[in-house]
């Protein structure tokens, strides 16, 4: 598995994709670096309190499904340049910068773990 240095990781997080929506927030990543297969999301970490996998979906315009159901078996595609929303149905996004921390496991790269600081809009 490859070693990703965090600075890099990080530039997959999409700047001013944080956003208020009808059920939720949603924040979105471009994959900028190589396919390959999610097999497993963390929770999402924002402002030191992870939100439940089990409410986080993710949708690359080809595959939606529940973070929770993403495993080996049942990979979710990280298309090479396709923006991957992430939806945490039921969070409550307020207004200002948030810290926020993502931890997805991947079939090839492993673990691809980073933190943003990122303002919200829409609230």
């Amino acid at each position: 598995m490859a070693f990703i240095p965090e600075f890099i990781l990080r530039s997959l997080f999409q700047h001013d994709s944080l956003k208020k929506v009808k059920g939720g927030t949603e924040m979105a990543l471009e994959n900028k670096i190589a396919f390959d297969l999610m097999v497993g999301l963390k929770p999402i970490v924002i402002d030191g309190e992870a939100f439940p996998v089990e409410k986080t979906h993710v949708d690359n315009g080809e595959q939606q499904m529940a973070a929770s159901a993403v495993t080996a078996e049942k990979p979710f595609k990280l298309l090479k340049g396709t923006p991957i929303k992430i939806l945490l149905k039921g969070h409550k996004l307020t207004a200002g910068n948030h810290r926020i921390r993502i931890d997805i496991l991947t079939k090839a790269a492993g673990e691809l773990k980073f933190e943003v600081v990122e303002t919200a809009h829409g609230v």
